[in-house]
Formats: C-alpha cells, sequence, structure tokens
C-alpha cells in the first residue's frame, strides 16, 4: 500500500522520464526542469504562513540552522525535521531513485534577492512553493579537479565560484515547478519579489568517509585495534624517537594486514553497500 502511495505521488516528479530513466540522463550529469514537478511530489505548495510557523520555531528551539538577512531573506537547513510531510516526500524521492536523500532546506525571500553563484557537493532538488525564483545553471567545467575534490572533504574556503559568460542557461521557477541541479554544477537563484522555495539535498558522500565509517564498523565486529595506543613521550631523543616511529608503523602494517584479509575486506565491501542504499530523510 506504501509502494502503490510513493509510486503514485512521485509519478510526474521527473516529467517524461521514469525514474530510471531519470538516473541514466540526468542524475550527475545534467538538470532537469519540471514543470510542476514540486507539486507532484509534494501533492500541494507550502504557505508562507506554514513555513513562517516554522521558522518561530526554529528561532526558538533550533537558531543555528537559520540565516537571516532582515527584510530580505531567511534561509533554514532541515525543515523537514519539523514538516512530517516533507519526511515523508523524502522517502519517496529516496525510493525512486534508489538513493540516499538527506533533507528539506527553506528559502523564503521578502524582496529581489538571491545568493551568489556557487557549487554544491550534494545534488539538489529545488521545489518552488510561492512568487518566481530565476536560476541560472553551468556545468562545472570551470572548476578544477582539486577544487571539487576539497569540496567534498569539506576543506573550508571552496564552493563560490562565478558562472562564467556565456555558459549559464536561465530557468524560471513558479509556483509547483522542480528544477534538479546535479553535483558540482554552478548555480545561482534570484527571487522576483516575495516568494518560498524549498530544496531536497542529497549530500554525496566521499568514499573516504563511506570506507572509514564501514571499516570502523567491522573493525569493531572483530574486536581490531583495540589496544590503547601509546602515548608519545614528551623531550625524546633523536634516536628514541626513530625507534617509537619504527613501533608505531610496524603497529599500523599489521592492522592493515589484519584488515586486508579477504573474508574483512569483503564485509567492509558489503557495510558499505548498506550504508549507501535509500533511506530517505536522516538527520545532519
Amino acid at each position: 500500500m506504501i509502494e502503490t502511495i510513493v509510486k503514485e505521488r512521485s509519478a510526474q516528479v521527473f516529467g517524461a522520464y521514469s525514474p530510471l530513466e531519470f538516473r541514466k540522463q540526468h542524475w550527475r550529469s545534467r538538470p532537469l526542469f519540471v514543470k510542476g514537478g514540486a507539486h507532484a511530489l509534494l501533492g500541494s505548495e507550502m504557505s508562507y504562513e506554514s513555513f513562517d510557523a516554522v521558522i518561530q520555531d526554529l528561532r526558538k528551539n533550533a537558531p543555528d540552522a537559520l540565516r537571516e538577512r532582515e527584510g530580505e531573506v531567511v534561509f533554514a537547513e532541515a525543515v523537514s525535521r519539523n514538516v512530517p510531510s516533507l519526511a515523508d516526500a523524502c522517502q519517496s524521492l529516496s525510493n525512486q531513485l534508489g538513493v540516499r536523500t538527506g533533507w528539506f532546506d527553506g528559502v523564503r525571500t521578502f524582496s529581489d534577492s538571491g545568493i551568489g553563484s556557487h557549487y554544491d557537493h550534494s545534488d539538489n532538488f529545488v521545489l518552488q512553493q510561492q512568487g518566481t525564483k530565476i536560476w541560472t545553471v553551468a556545468p562545472p567545467d570551470s572548476i578544477s579537479s582539486n577544487e571539487r575534490a576539497c569540496r567534498m572533504l569539506n576543506v573550508g574556503g571552496y564552493g563560490a565560484a562565478k558562472i562564467p559568460e556565456g555558459t549559464g542557461q536561465t530557468y524560471v521557477l513558479e509556483p509547483g515547478d522542480l528544477l534538479y541541479l546535479p553535483l558540482f554544477w554552478l548555480h545561482s537563484g534570484v527571487s522576483k519579489g516575495e516568494s518560498l522555495s524549498l530544496s531536497v539535498v542529497c549530500p554525496a558522500e566521499p568514499v573516504q568517509t563511506v570506507l572509514l565509517r564501514a571499516m570502523r564498523t567491522v573493525m569493531t565486529r572483530h574486536v581490531l585495534g583495540h589496544q590503547a595506543a601509546p602515548a608519545l613521550p614528551p623531550d625524546l631523543e633523536p634516536a628514541e624517537e626513530d625507534k617509537w616511529n619504527a613501533t608505531m608503523a610496524r603497529t599500523a602494517e599489521l592492522l592493515s594486514k589484519q584488515i586486508m584479509k579477504p573474508e574483512i575486506m569483503q564485509e567492509i565491501a558489503e557495510t558499505m553497500r548498506v550504508s549507501l542504499m535509500p533511506g530517505g530523510c536522516h538527520k545532519q
């Protein structure tokens, strides 16, 4: 029953594409604009009053989730924590795409405003709720591989970037419209007066993070690396420091050999796979 409802709610989210075709044609490769796609996913548009009520609650209980410019714009992280229907929509999208989704962010503007062009280490589905917002989107060709790597690893100072002249494509979103923004694609959204939009944020985890998390889980399961790490004595003589470093190197080598056993590596790979399966909304 639940699966049937999910399929019916999401039938028109990707326009002319089935979820599988969307994955093949657009996922992490090119944007997609769908007239009415947001309404198909949510079933209705969120009102200004409903969003303002969520903002008031966040001001009291989670002020760190808000960024505001008084009279211009308010940005709220993870509004799906406070709105069960949005959590359901996350689950729906997750099931349709076969990927983990993350959370809903929300942006409420009170005048013509927007944020500068940038790129994210996530895939995003912008769902226009009220008013009109004009988006300019461009491929990530101008972003170096090193910049992308640093952004994925959350190294500070990366993300803001200008859209090179002549490379942007414009999309006008009205209430009920959906715009998919792939990983790393440059984008800039500017509202025309008062507006409200929601975004499903699908964070892309670096392989490093997924691997280390899985390794920790499996190592704990097999009680590997449980020994207390030795403290580094102060004021070591050079010869003693070399000896200490050599001991640590041997310890790392022995532990690595235990981890590299085929049966352990297979278990780590399976744990990685499970961790990336669809799971709907999850906490940041």
